[in-house]
Parts: C-alpha cells; structure tokens; sequence
C-alpha cells in the first residue's frame, strides 16, 4: 500500500459500528481510560462514544480501500469537531474569570489505524482530509499509549516535532458552550 493509495470518505452510517467497536477495542487499555472497572467498561465508554459522534460539528472520515463497494476494509479513522469551543481564564476587571471561548487550533478525539496498517501514512492521510496539520499546534481528548509514545523524544533527546497534540479530555465532557460555571478569582 502506497500513501497515493489511501482514499478517505466521510463516515457512512454502516461504518459507525466498526468505528465505536475499534474505538472500545484500543481505547479498553489506556491509563487515560479511567477507573471504570472492566464489568462496566463497554456499556459506559460505548454510550460515552455514540453521545460524543452525534455531535453536530462532529465529523468521522475513514480510510478505506480502494474500488470496493461499499468498502470491506477500513484502514482506520479519525474523529474531529469543527468550531470547537473552551473554557478559559480572562482577565477582566481585575479579575480572572472563566469564559467560553472558541478554540483556536482544530479538536481531534481520536484517530485509529488498524496495526497491519500502521506506517503507511494513514494517519497522515487520515489528518489531512481532516484538514488538521500534524504538524502544527491541535487539541485531542483521549490519550493512549501510542500518543504517549509519539509525543515523547527520539533516541537522541530531540523532541518529536511532528507531534503538536495538546491533551484536554474536558473538550470531550461538556457540549458546546456548555462547560462547567466557576467563581471569578482575585489576581
């Protein structure tokens, strides 16, 4: 498999389960996961899933195979959110306040390549239909082992520099301009 031979297509509803089931599947044990135990874990994080891909600005792109209909293999997918929005701190007054503001770099919650497929260049295919540059600064909200791995240092000390994820699970946890109210704070 060539880079060239990667085509990508929003998800279709008949994707949605392979999707959920291999979101479960390597999500099941990431530390970031919780302490939700195991007896519990599919009926929670499978409702947690289905909640989160029924956003509205919610979008699923899939990497399939080419010159199948419908396509029988999935080489992975990734999960965005477009027009994002945060809580963050702002000074007014005098005072720092919470408030909503739009996040500025794009929202990623989860890519997944199947292993056979790993270094292909799928998820790179994957991000740039996304329109999300690696390369640059964007947000996810679930971790695993392998993001972990990736954003880490090469054998020589460098950091990665493809690698410009920033971890905040609560963009996952709230809707849209519905994130938890705090109390202003003095400086």
């Amino acid at each position: 498999m060539s880079a060239a031979a990667i085509h990508t297509r929003r998800m279709r509803p008949e994707d949605l389960r392979l999707v959920i089931d291999s979101w479960l599947d390597s999500y099941r044990m990431s530390h970031m996961a919780g302490p939700i135990p195991m007896s519990m874990y599919d009926d929670v994080y499978r409702r947690v899933l289905r909640e989160l891909v029924q956003r509205p600005d919610i979008v699923v792109i899939v990497a399939y195979e080419p010159g199948e209909e419908p396509p029988n293999d999935i080489y992975g997918w990734i999960c965005v959110e477009r027009d994002a929005w945060t809580r963050a701190n702002v000074r007014e007054n005098g005072l720092w306040v919470e408030k909503d503001v739009r996040l500025e770099q794009p929202l990623v919650h989860y890519v997944n390549v199947k292993q056979a497929f790993r270094g292909h260049g799928v998820a790179r295919a994957l991000f740039a239909a996304a329109g999300v540059d690696p390369e640059r600064r964007w947000t996810h909200t679930f971790s695993t082992a392998v993001v972990v791995k990736m954003r880490g240092r090469h054998r020589d000390g460098t950091e990665r520099l493809y690698w410009r994820g920033h971890f905040d699970p609560r963009l996952a946890r709230f809707p849209k301009k519905q994130l938890p109210k705090t109390e202003p704070t003095e400086e």
